[in-house]
């Protein structure tokens, strides 16, 4: 079964799933708009056993382009719960996706908003068709190798259809408005979290 829209990788399954513990905000926190990158701004993740920085290369409006480690060189929307644009692949595997809902009018982020929508792509030559619908779910601070932040936690719970198979997942991001970035985030059971970061 080939999982994770341009996101899923096989090795994943190492370790066993790491869980973060949030705790209420310090202060409410206000509605937040879509990240405002530079170029230059990278972040490092601890995925796994594997560490991965990502680096912002080049902005056009509201899209960016990734130096993604594993991923190679990804163009994806700021808005992070849209599905990758493209990503030429290194280790995983390269492909493109495309929805047909503009998931950034999510933003600016307020517990209760939500959002839905459908799209299309194409990884390792095979075509799906995925379902998605996305909800700011809380206001949370969570502490993370790189910090403590107060977060919006977004949910989006997914489904995706192949020719010979299909998968559903469920996805967490907790979003730091004051870094602009997601510091923590769950997909098929696995924990990504900030290790460190620079901002230009």
């Amino acid at each position: 079964m080939i999982r994770g829209i341009l996101i899923c990788c096989a090795f994943l399954g190492l370790v066993a799933c790491k869980t973060v513990e949030p705790q209420a905000v310090s202060q409410k926190l206000a509605p937040a708009p879509l990240p405002a990158y530079k170029v230059g701004d990278s972040y490092t993740y601890s995925l796994a056993v594997y560490t991965r920085e990502w680096k912002v290369l080049g902005l056009d409006g509201d899209i960016v382009d990734w130096q993604g480690g594993i991923f190679g060189k990804v163009t994806a929307h700021k808005a992070f719960m849209q599905p990758r644009i493209t990503q030429t692949g290194d280790v995983a595997p390269a492909g493109h996706a495309k929805s047909n809902t503009d998931f950034s009018k999510l933003f600016p982020l307020e517990v209760g908003k939500s959002i839905s929508g459908t799209g299309s792509g194409v990884i390792r030559g095979n075509s799906f068709t995925f379902e998605r619908e996305c909800w700011v779910d809380a206001q949370e601070r969570i502490t993370v190798p790189a910090g403590s932040f107060d977060t919006f936690k977004v949910m989006c719970a997914e489904s995706e259809k192949y020719s010979s198979s299909s998968s559903t997942d469920r996805k967490t991001w907790w979003y730091a408005p004051s870094l602009d970035i997601w510091v923590a985030r769950r997909e098929y059971g696995h924990m990504a979290e900030l290790l460190s970061y620079k901002r230009m």
